[in-house]
């Protein structure tokens, strides 16, 4: 549909959820993104669109909101779009669903946020928001600083499916389902599975996630009393629920996990599965152990728990009664609803004016006024060649860059993304041309102007610091810009002006820790040694991610007789990457030295 067809949302309180999630048929998507504005939308009076960071029509929607919900972004080309809000009395809010500062299970080197740009860049957006919210109060603990404003919305389920009793047989089935970044986590858990099923024949475990991740963990379960479901939508994951009879979340006691929703708990309990759940903050607050869940600290507690549900049908059937009728009646999305909006209206200071026309829609469901973004035939083109572009085929992606803005000239992302390409692969003529008619485009992409100063730089030095200058005075808080300028001097030796520039970029971003790091570069070039100690410091701090900060510093503490503390940073670098050669290599030096304190902290 078009949204000129519909009179009544232009007048509405309009909600924009701003995300760069590609998938929507996923768990975090549907629970933060989809459900809720679904939810919101059956409020008379509101109404809710959700659009891709890539949509030709990203910047002009996030102008028409009268609530702007940025989904854990860091888009550099956002900045100027936030800044004009502010200075409009328009209300954003910013939504931290992860720990975006702990390392992930999965591995930290795939962590979008062990770039420290964008680590800097998603704290900056978020005490550039009027609020935050967060999903749990794990976040709330851990991150809730960042902002003085924050609310927690917790994950919900939007349906039930009918309650259904537990079975009364031995013929127990112990399920788990799940993504690939719970691999240690369910190691911790094996033997307490693997001696559940040899002590008792009739109880089958079932899994549904990545096959690798089954064959390798639970692999000496005997076949008989094992089933594996491959991964699917959530609406496959809830299938796959309604097999069971008990589920096990397992979460060992990480930064990362502390701040992770209980939605398993949620999901299990929907579907009159019994919630066996680790002791944990995220099922803390509303699992109670021994009525709606069972809660283990350790595997001696996870196998006394199993043993006590197979053998006692009357305590499986009460507790998944009790955590059925607590989803009921607590944690379905529509009960929630109300009071979102409620906090969204006492942030609103002022309503946009809205000019929607351009816009097709399609609706979320027939009785909400919520929305999605149709996807134009050139978005599709540009992802396309992006995902070209990642798997090393760029003829391809070019090729599809070029449709993308053909399609759509007034798009100004293919242009981008293509210039992006010949700037990679050091085709600096093609890389500016396709920049300056990005920038002709939108003139206010701080992006483009960066990387067009980063081509220029090779060729003509003062045209590159006026692009840098350019994307600096349309957005001031823009770091990467003035970081660049300061960059371009110590290139030339002027160190004095270097220093100025790092220091401009921290006060436009504190805590830009590129810049900071690159002031203690300086100052070792200069042997002013603490200044330059002090520097690394900080920055291997703030950007606890970043596995070079950690090494180098390891590096410059390791020569300068700081042995004890080189392994410190040494051992933070490989918890990120465990098979970092160049940290591996430091290490073993440190542990030739025989510094028994050393070789206690690198062993254990």
């Amino acid at each position: 549909m078009n949204i000129k067809d519909d009179t009544g949302i232009s007048d509405n309180l309009l909600i924009v959820n701003a995300v760069a999630m590609q998938t929507s048929g996923v768990g975090d998507y549907v629970y933060r993104v989809e459900q809720p504005s679904i939810a919101m939308g059956k409020i008379p009076g509101v109404s809710v669109i959700n659009i891709s960071t890539i949509s030709p029509y990203f910047e002009f929607l996030c102008l028409q909101a009268d609530v702007l919900v940025l989904h854990l972004l860091t888009e550099h080309d956002l900045l100027p779009v936030i800044e004009e809000r502010k200075q409009r009395n328009l209300t954003t809010v910013y939504e931290i669903s992860d720990n975006f500062a702990a390392i992930k299970p999965d591995g930290g080197i795939k962590n979008w946020f062990s770039d420290p740009v964008n680590m800097a860049s998603a704290i900056q957006l978020i005490k550039l928001a009027d609020a935050a919210q967060v999903t749990g109060e794990g976040l709330l603990e851990r991150l809730g600083a960042l902002n003085s404003n924050i609310a927690i919305f917790e994950n919900q389920i939007s349906e039930l499916c009918e309650y259904r009793k537990t079975a009364t047989s031995d013929s127990i089935v112990i399920g788990w389902g799940g993504s690939s970044g719970h691999t240690e986590d369910l190691r911790h858990i094996k033997q307490s599975i693997v001696d559940i099923c040899s002590r008792y024949p009739d109880v089958r475990f079932s899994f549904m996630g990545d096959e690798d991740q089954f064959v390798n963990i639970f692999s000496c379960i005997q076949d008989s009393q094992k089933t594996y479901t491959p991964p699917g939508t959530l609406n496959d994951y809830f299938r796959f629920l309604e097999t069971l009879d008990i589920g096990i979340a397992t979460m060992l006691d990480t930064p990362y996990n502390h701040c992770r929703s209980d939605i398993k708990f949620v999901e299990y309990a929907s579907r009159g599965v019994v919630p066996v759940l680790s002791a944990i903050t995220p099922y803390k607050k509303h699992a109670v152990h021994g009525s709606n869940a069972l809660l283990f600290e350790d595997n001696n507690k996870l196998k006394a728990i199993l043993e006590d549900l197979i053998q006692n049908h009357t305590l499986r059937e009460e507790v998944s009664r009790n955590a059925y009728d607590y989803v009921r009646s607590n944690r379905m999305e529509d009960q929630h609803a109300e009071n979102r909006i409620e906090y969204y209206k006492n942030l609103c200071r002022k309503k946009t004016v809205k000019s929607l026309d351009s816009l097709s829609l399609s609706r979320l469901s027939q009785t909400s006024e919520a929305y999605d973004v149709e996807k134009t035939d050139a978005e599709v083109f540009l992802r396309k060649g992006i995902a070209n572009e990642a798997n090393g085929n760029t003829r391809d992606a070019r090729f599809l860059y070029t449709k993308a803005h053909e399609l759509m000239p007034c798009y100004y992302l293919p242009l981008f993304w293509l210039g992006y390409s010949y700037m990679r692969h050091n085709d600096e003529e093609m890389a500016m041309e396709c920049f300056d008619r990005t920038i002709e485009i939108n003139p206010r992409s701080v992006r483009s102007l960066l990387y067009l100063g980063n081509v220029l730089e090779w060729r003509e030095e003062e045209m590159a610091l006026q692009a840098y200058k350019a994307a600096s005075s349309i957005s001031p808080s823009y770091s990467p810009s003035i970081e660049a300028i300061a960059l371009f001097y110590e290139n030339r030796g002027d160190y004095t002006k270097a220093v100025e520039f790092y220091n401009h970029a921290l006060e436009a971003n504190p805590f830009y820790s590129k810049a900071i790091w690159s002031l203690g570069r300086v100052y070792a070039t200069l042997d002013e040694k603490e200044k330059a100690l002090n520097a690394f410091r900080i920055a291997a701090d703030m950007a606890p991610l970043h596995k070079e900060y950690q090494l180098n510093l390891a590096e410059y503490l390791f020569e300068a007789g700081g042995i004890e503390e080189a392994a410190e940073y040494c051992l933070k670098a490989l918890e990120i990457d465990k098979n970092h050669a160049p940290t591996r290599t430091l290490m073993n030096k440190i542990l030739n030295l025989n510094h028994a304190p050393v070789s206690k902290s690198v062993n254990s």
